[in-house]
């Protein structure tokens, strides 16, 4: 069994590593990354985070707020605002907030739209073999042009008429993957600067922890 995943994974990588970026397929993606950029977004997503070896599946959901490089995050166990430098990170239910600046790796993982931006310019991107058969989706498929990175491959599914990104999944070279999806998106919505920042007033008896 062990060398049939390995013979898989390695298959899997070869695939990856010859990958030539398809000249259309990547324009179709910057069109839409430049979109989404531009628009003030709300959407519900949930993140499921999957292990092929041990059958493990975990589920998490919330709501995200987006525009440009902002964005405000909220689960049931956090808030994160994010004004495009500064972090706050509020964990519920422990009166306390800690202050940050990310990096750019892990504004990547909270923020599909810079995700997706970033990898247009990292990755070989080709429309999917099922591309052409839905009407409705862009299907394309992303694979890193180094070996740098620790997965093989990204799936994105975006509704064509909308540009609402509907799903983002990640496949790693250790047999887990990671799959963002959304629901109840808006990229009309109308959001301010005081969306992504955390207002202290509203907790007056907070502990802070400033990591800047």
């Amino acid at each position: 069994m062990k060398r049939t995943l390995f013979i898989l994974f390695a298959l899997l990588l070869s695939l990856g590593a010859t990958a030539q970026t398809d000249q259309q397929a990547k324009a179709t993606l910057d069109k839409i990354s430049a979109s989404l950029q531009k628009s003030a977004i709300t959407t519900d997503f949930s993140i499921i985070y999957e292990n092929a070896q041990t059958n493990e599946k975990e589920k998490k959901a919330g709501k995200l707020k987006l525009k440009g490089n902002k964005f405000t995050l909220s689960t049931e166990e956090l808030e994160l605002f994010f004004d495009g430098k500064t972090q706050w990170t509020l964990m519920k239910g422990l009166d306390e907030v800690t202050i940050s600046e990310p990096t750019k790796e892990e504004m990547l993982q909270l923020n599909p739209i810079l995700m997706i931006n970033e990898f247009s310019k990292t990755h070989h991107v080709q429309f999917d073999a099922d591309a052409e058969k839905d009407k409705q989706n862009y299907l394309l498929n992303l694979f890193p042009k180094e070996n740098k990175f620790d997965h093989f491959k990204v799936a994105i599914v975006v509704q064509k008429e909308t540009k609402q990104v509907k799903k983002i999944s990640i496949k790693y070279k250790n047999g887990t993957s990671t799959t963002f999806e959304s629901s109840n998106f808006n990229s009309a919505a109308k959001l301010t600067d005081t969306d992504f920042t955390f207002d202290s007033k509203k907790y007056p008896n907070i502990e802070i922890n400033d990591l800047r």
